[in-house]
């Protein structure tokens, strides 16, 4: 049986907790520990501004495998520069809300747990909306 989670779960920004997600206890902490980090690193950004260079990200597909590459080019009017790629890093700093969560007590087909959530988020919303 498949249902959808009523406890509010947290995941990094970016998620970049490998597929985890934490309660309201962890998130307060892991919160502490990413703000100190986004201070030291961004401190370090700033007192090295000739160590960081600027740059973009691209993928190519060397004999059909997939592999990013980083680039740099002569700047144009959209570059962000070094603040405003600091300001796309300010997500992966905080801890965001896990809208729907589900949990199943069996193994299931991701198509299924897909179906089933969908289901799930449609009804939800079509009584918001009566």
């Amino acid at each position: 049986m498949i249902q959808k989670v009523q406890e509010q779960y947290y995941e990094m920004g970016y998620a970049l907790m490998g597929g985890m997600v934490v309660d309201e206890k962890l998130k307060s902490q892991i919160e502490a520990v990413l703000s100190q980090a986004k201070e030291t690193i961004f401190q370090i950004i700033d007192e090295n501004p000739n160590h960081v260079v600027v740059s973009r990200t691209s993928l190519v597909y060397p004999h059909g495998k997939q592999t990013s590459i980083n680039y740099q080019q002569p700047p144009s009017e959209y570059d962000l520069g070094i603040d405003g790629c600091k300001q796309m890093l300010e997500p992966a700093f905080t801890m965001r809300e896990v809208e729907h969560m589900f949990v199943s007590n069996e193994r299931m087909d991701i198509d299924d747990i897909k179906a089933f959530a969908q289901r799930a988020i449609e009804d939800e919303q079509d009584k918001k909306q009566k």
